[in-house]
């Protein structure tokens, strides 16, 4: 098991290194597991629990960390880390607050942000 990367190249155009060539690695990802691929999976791993039972709470955990973020509440899943709502507004936003209104709302995404255990797994 190890992370798979590419290395590439990459010009600066700012900063200390300006007009420079520089390397650094790329991710590469292997696979995507499916929904279905991941629940079974996690069976694998001596769970007393089938994938079926797996697979059904995963997708209720889905459903649930929707809701709660289009109720503007954070999901914080332990070690791993918290789903958070985030909105985009219109481009320049408003010249004034009262003129801001929830049609001044772009789109709502989730974002998900490490846990301070997640952020770097060396």
């Amino acid at each position: 098991m190890a992370i798979r990367y590419s290395v590439g190249k990459m010009k600066h155009s700012l900063g200390t290194y300006a007009n420079t060539t520089r390397y650094r690695g790329n991710l590469q990802i292997a696979e995507t597991f499916s929904l279905d691929q991941f629940a079974e999976h996690m069976s694998n791993h001596d769970c007393k629990y089938n994938k079926g039972d797996i697979y059904a709470v995963l997708t209720m955990a889905i459903r649930c960390i929707k809701e709660l973020a289009m109720d503007s509440k954070a999901v914080e899943l332990g070690d791993l880390g918290t789903f958070l709502p985030k909105i985009k507004n219109v481009k320049n936003g408003t010249a004034q607050a009262t003129d801001f209104t929830a049609e001044n709302i772009v789109k709502v995404t989730l974002k998900f942000k490490n846990s301070v255990k997640t952020k770097n797994f060396r």
